[in-house]
């Protein structure tokens, strides 16, 4: 059985809608971001059933969030725009590295919700940040997926945008350059619809009228971007 340790960040992340209305910016308090790329790796090895990270960021539509990865607690070293996700995690044979991405929201109530959902979770180690950010925990037993976790705690307002998950095989791991850097699609696992306003002017000038007009953010099964990880391999 081989095994390995692995340090994974994200460098970019694009979504082609962040679940949101259009026209709609970051609420920001105190310098937090507005969504959640939650990650898990499913039972790395004996005695660890789940690993689990969250990191934040302010998605836009359709365009690209980089991170610096020069520093897995982002470029202060002190875990704000931190880039990291697992740091030296001990992988045995394979397991399941699974993603999921949250819809904008605001962001105080997204940290309230990353907290109480850590607070929830039994046996998590939880390192948060100066600024609220949420970096990493260890999960003594199967919890679920996070993103999922973080949309049931906020009763509905946060959604799930974007999921993917790849198979992280360690004898393959360590056969391969030291540093890998893969992307991977963003599936919408579920539609969202919403309603919201746009604005007309009348042909013959006048006050602005704002129209009701409703469609679907995500559909269900369909691609919402992508993600781009950098994976640094060390053996076990």
């Amino acid at each position: 059985m081989a095994n390995c340790k692995v340090t994974i960040m994200v460098e970019s992340i694009t979504v082609i809608s962040n679940g949101d209305v259009p026209g709609s910016q970051p609420n920001h308090a105190g310098g937090l971001k507005n969504n959640a790329i939650s990650a898990m790796l499913d039972y790395p090895r004996g005695g660890v059933p789940e690993m689990v990270s969250v990191i934040q960021a302010d998605l836009q539509d359709n365009q690209a969030y980089q991170f610096n990865t020069s520093d897995f607690y982002g470029p202060n070293g002190d875990g704000v725009y931190a880039p990291g996700l697992f740091k030296e995690e001990e992988i045995e044979d394979e397991c399941p590295l699974m993603i999921q991405i949250t819809s904008n929201d605001d962001a105080s109530h997204l940290t309230m919700v990353l907290e109480k959902v850590f607070d929830n979770i039994l046996g998590a180690s939880v390192f948060i940040v100066p600024g609220g950010q949420i970096v990493s925990a260890v999960v003594e037993f199967a919890a679920g997926e996070l993103g999922d976790l973080i949309s049931g705690q906020s009763k509905g307002s946060i959604d799930v945008i974007g999921a993917c998950h790849v198979m992280l095989n360690a004898a393959e791991l360590l056969s391969a350059p030291n540093s890998l850097r893969i992307t991977l699609p963003l599936i919408a696992p579920k539609t969202i619809h919403k309603g919201w306003f746009l604005p007309e002017t009348p042909p013959g000038g006048g006050p602005i009228h704002w129209l009701p007009t409703e469609g679907d953010l995500t559909t269900a099964g369909q691609s919402n971007g992508s993600i781009t990880l950098t994976i640094a391999v060390l053996p076990g």
